[in-house]
């Protein structure tokens, strides 16, 4: 999506269509990844092995509110944390995917703007694009990173692998990009 802000390429018409389908992408990938969030969390959410869902993080944060009293103290406040991002994103997902939403990008020529409407709801969004993905970005970062921190305050590391190897965020050039430019072209849509 960067790529196609370069001037000589934001104006070419085709440059929509190939936005329009990496943000529908996006919002997947964003979706599932909240997903494998869950399938590791799903594991330390209960006093007891096997009692919390892990395949899906409605799921589970639906079970966690639902059962406070089987939720493992230890992991309460990462399946209580504001999810509010996640719900934003499945929603939006949910529109696109399953409801057929349009999911339309509108060009100034500056900036790409994501409009959705829904044949029943009407408009749903009509904002810049680069703040929406970048927002959805950072704050599933934050939670996986959250919730990674959860998971090893409750499991043990085990002695052999202290010191062995460290993973220290994301370190992909593009990502880091986004965050920096993305208020570059946040103007009011239209």
């Amino acid at each position: 999506i960067l790529d196609w802000l370069e001037p000589d390429r934001i104006c070419q018409p085709r440059s929509v269509i190939v936005v329009g389908a990496m943000v529908e992408a996006s919002f997947a990938s964003i979706r599932s990844a909240y997903d494998c969030i869950a399938l590791a969390l799903g594991h330390v959410a209960s006093k007891r092995p096997g009692q919390a869902p892990s395949a899906s993080l409605r799921d589970l944060l639906t079970w966690a509110k639902k059962h406070p009293d089987r939720v493992n103290p230890g992991a309460a406040a990462a399946l209580t944390a504001n999810w509010i991002e996640f719900a934003t994103c499945r929603k939006l997902r949910d529109l696109i995917v399953h409801s057929g939403a349009g999911a339309t990008i509108h060009c100034d020529s500056r900036q790409f703007n994501l409009w959705i409407h829904d044949h029943s709801k009407g408009w749903v969004l009509r904002e810049p694009l680069l703040p929406i993905l970048a927002n959805q970005i950072q704050t599933l970062i934050s939670q996986a990173d959250a919730a990674a921190e959860t998971i090893n305050a409750i499991i043990d590391m085990p002695d052999d692998r202290i010191r062995s190897r460290i993973v220290s965020g994301v370190q992909i050039p593009a990502l880091h990009k986004l965050f920096a430019c993305s208020q570059n072209f946040a103007q009011a849509s239209p």
